[in-house]
């Protein structure tokens, strides 16, 4: 969503090293209710800029589409392992939370005519299986939007109140679901010297927000941010890298 790419500008002053930012919060209760679960559908909304500028942006779909599916699977082996019966779902959309009334130029792959391309809104992409309507599409976006107010949430402030995702049972067919998003910003050449120059170089790199959600009543059970500094989930060794230490604190 929007405030991910805020975060990184942000804390763009900061002299962290590599992970720039992160969650807080814990979740004991998830630990005993882990067996109860049962499947569930992690579903992912991601998105690649590349040579960020501005409201131009741009976004290759093929890229975006590529690094998703790695970033799925990594998630995916990595929560079986830890014991759950996670179901890897297609890619849902391309830069659904990217940022409300943001536009960009998106084209499908390298070699097209730029300029042949109008500026549009996201999502530049939606999966027709998992978001068939307008109420299954409004429901995946007030469910991610709801983990990234979990992050933004104080430490020690109580839970959110849940939203409502009822719909979203009857497109996945199972109660739990576990959402990944993806923002990730590719600067190359004179632009990645000129962000070095104006002391913005973490703005390029990988934010992921993770979150596991009970479809039945919106309450969100777990729920952690990283944001990579100059980092890209580009292969499956360096996202299952990059995904294990966002899902290090998951029971």
């Amino acid at each position: 969503m929007r405030l991910l790419r805020f975060i990184p500008a942000a804390l763009a002053l900061t002299s962290l090293p590599g992970l720039v930012w992160a969650s807080g919060h814990s979740y004991p209760a998830l630990a005993a209710r882990k067996d109860s679960l049962g499947t569930v559908s992690i579903v992912a909304d991601a998105v690649m800029f590349q040579d960020s500028k501005g409201d131009t942006d741009k976004i290759f779909l093929d890229d975006s589409r590529r690094i998703a599916g790695i970033v799925l699977d990594a998630v995916t082996e990595q929560m079986t392992a830890k014991g759950y019966h996670a179901q890897r779902r297609p890619l849902l959309s391309v830069g659904r939370m990217m940022g409300f009334g943001r536009v960009c130029k998106t084209w499908e792959q390298h070699g097209e005519d730029i300029a042949a391309f109008p500026l549009a809104h996201g999502p530049f992409y939606t999966d027709s299986t998992l978001s068939p309507d307008s109420t299954a599409a409004a429901s995946w976006t007030q469910a991610f939007a709801a983990a990234g107010m979990e992050f933004l949430r104080k430490k020690d402030a109580p839970p959110l109140p849940p939203v409502p995702l009822e719909p979203l049972r009857g497109v996945v067919s199972t109660d739990h679901l576990f959402l990944v998003h993806a923002e990730i910003t590719r600067v190359s050449g004179k632009k990645r010297f000129g962000l070095s120059l104006a002391g913005l170089k973490k703005i390029v790199g990988t934010a992921f927000d993770f979150a596991l959600i009970d479809g039945r009543t919106g309450e969100i059970l777990w729920e952690n941010f990283r944001f990579y500094e100059d980092q890209v989930p580009d292969d499956a060794k360096t996202a299952g890298d990059m995904v294990k230490k966002v899902l290090k604190d998951l029971p």
